[in-house]
This record gives C-alpha cells, structure tokens and sequence, in this order.
C-alpha cells in the first residue's frame, strides 16, 4: 500500500502529537515549555519525531545513506545527514537546518531551524518561522548531493 504525505503534514501530525501529549506531561509534572523543559520530555519529542518524521522518511527513500538529525540536537556539521529545510529560505539562498517546534503563541506552533553555512556548519544564527508561514520539504543527501522533496511516498 502507498501512502503519500507531504512533508508540511508530517510536521502537523507531529505537532498534532506533542500537543495531545501535553495534558498527560502536565498531569505527570513533566515540563514541557522552555526553557523548563528537560530530559524527560526532550525524550518524549525525540521518540516521537522519530516514529512520526524519520520512520517515513527514512524508510520512503531507498537507500537513503544519510539519515536524519536527531530531534533537538545541534550538529558540529550537517554534511554526512539529510535534513528538514524550509523552501522559502532556500530560495532565497539559505540554507536552514530544522531544529526543533517552539511556542510563541500556541503550543509548537513555530518551526525553530539553525542556519548553516555553504560547507554545512551551523553559522550560529537560529531563525524562528511560524508553522503557518513555514514551507518544509526534506533535503535528502544522496551520493549524487542533495535532492529536495515536499511529498514522500510511503510504502507500508
């Protein structure tokens, strides 16, 4: 069975997620808003962006040689993983690395990339797009270099 999503609904389903988990983390006094969020609940983001995000991914692209970052986690270099960017940026010439979904308004309603430069080091300057506003598509690294897609095929 195929199953298309695109990458935009694979960040709501993830969102959709985190946010239904939010009264359980409260009932069971985990932190979920930074900057009190800690280990326990990163480890609640991190299984689940795994199992919603990277499992399609990874598994809807054969041979994928790189895989994703791990949720959250800034990387010394981006050069050897594939990754989530916004096509907004891209087009104008940058290049974002998706991060992580923050609050400004709503829960997790922002997409919280880092900027890397030409040779994929993280240039040290974070750029915050309201999930609304946010064109996410996936840059899969490939031996032939980086291919960008907004719908992944899913084969289950």
């Amino acid at each position: 069975m195929h199953t298309n999503f695109s990458t935009s609904d694979l960040i709501g389903l993830f969102r959709a997620g985190l946010v239904a988990l939010v009264p359980v983390a409260e009932r069971a006094r985990i932190a979920w808003r930074s900057p009190a969020a800690y280990d326990p609940w990163e480890s609640i983001e991190r299984a689940l962006f795994a199992s919603i995000v990277s499992s399609v991914v990874e598994n809807a692209i054969p041979n994928l040689p790189a895989p994703l970052p791990k949720y959250g986690l800034t990387y010394p270099s981006y050069d050897h993983l594939s990754f989530l960017t916004d096509r907004a940026a891209r087009q104008r010439g940058e290049t974002l690395v998706f991060l992580m979904l923050t609050t400004a308004n709503d829960p997790f309603d922002t997409m919280c990339f880092v900027e890397v430069d030409g040779t994929f080091i993280p240039t040290g300057r974070k750029v915050e797009v309201p999930l609304s506003q946010a064109l996410p598509e996936v840059a899969t690294r490939t031996i032939d270099g980086l291919r960008y897609l907004d719908v992944i095929e899913y084969h289950e």
